[in-house]
């Protein structure tokens, strides 16, 4: 069982999804799983992340299109880590954002969620 479970929910992202599961596999903290869901994707997402071949990865494919609520309830049932870090298609991780969270929640056993700022950025990667 691995210790996080990153799910990315994802429909029509071949835009930024490389670069989203790039700044997962890129983390300091690996001992992770990266369960990709495809909710019917029509711009060739899935026949990209299909091609993956890190094993931390699996990728799914929705048998129907569930929509965003769906296909995230259909990620956290597949999902088998102690902790779930949902990334979506168009986010990426900052260096150590995985160790961060897993500190801050093994330190606190009480502490069911955890969160951390964000950047907002364009489609140029300029932060806005």
């Amino acid at each position: 069982m691995p210790k996080v479970s990153v799910l990315m929910p994802c429909f029509n992202g071949v835009k930024y999804i490389l670069k989203a599961i790039d700044s997962v596999l890129s983390q300091s903290f690996r001992d992770f799983e990266l369960l990709i869901f495809d909710d019917q994707s029509t711009d060739g997402t899935f026949e990209i992340v299909s091609k993956l071949t890190d094993s931390r990865i699996k990728v799914f494919r929705n048998a129907s299109n569930l929509g965003l609520v769906g296909n995230w309830n259909n990620a956290i049932e597949k999902s088998s880590g102690e902790y779930i870090h949902f990334l979506f298609q168009d986010d990426i991780l900052l260096p150590g954002a995985l160790e961060s969270e897993v500190a801050a929640l093994d330190a606190n056993p009480k502490c069911s969620l955890c969160f951390s700022a964000s950047c907002v950025i364009d489609s140029n990667g300029a932060i806005t």
